[in-house]
């Protein structure tokens, strides 16, 4: 009897894995625009207990910092489906690069080609 389906069905499984931790990896925004990667957090008085997807252990910083109305907003876009912000910038991004590149394209040569540079003598 082989043991190869077997095998093959656990590395599907552990190749699957980390795709599924990043899932579940939810943002703090913090109040200068950046954000920490988190899969749990919890509000201690003034401090935000969290722990780090990016380093798996638990990590602290002041309450104040976070800006919740923001990542209360950016996990209730995420639950609803809606796209990340970053995936948004980089379609605009990409579409203005193809806008560009279809104007460039369009533009006809000069008619009587490039002046040549003068010559020197010393």
């Amino acid at each position: 009897m082989s043991h190869r389906p077997l095998l093959a069905t656990l590395v599907a499984l552990l190749l699957a894995l980390p795709v599924h931790a990043q899932d579940l990896s939810r943002r703090l925004i913090l109040k200068d625009g950046s954000y920490q990667l988190v899969t749990k957090y919890e509000i201690k008085g003034d401090r935000v207990r969290y722990m780090s997807a990016e380093r798996d252990e638990w990590e602290e910083m002041p309450s104040s910092l976070v800006d919740w109305p923001a990542t209360e907003k950016y996990e209730k876009d995420r639950t609803a489906g809606a796209a990340a912000p970053e995936a948004v910038a980089s379609t605009r991004n990409s579409n203005r690069s193809a806008n560009r590149k279809k104007r460039n394209s369009r533009k006809s040569p000069p008619a009587f080609g490039s002046p040549k540079p003068a010559a020197f003598f010393s």
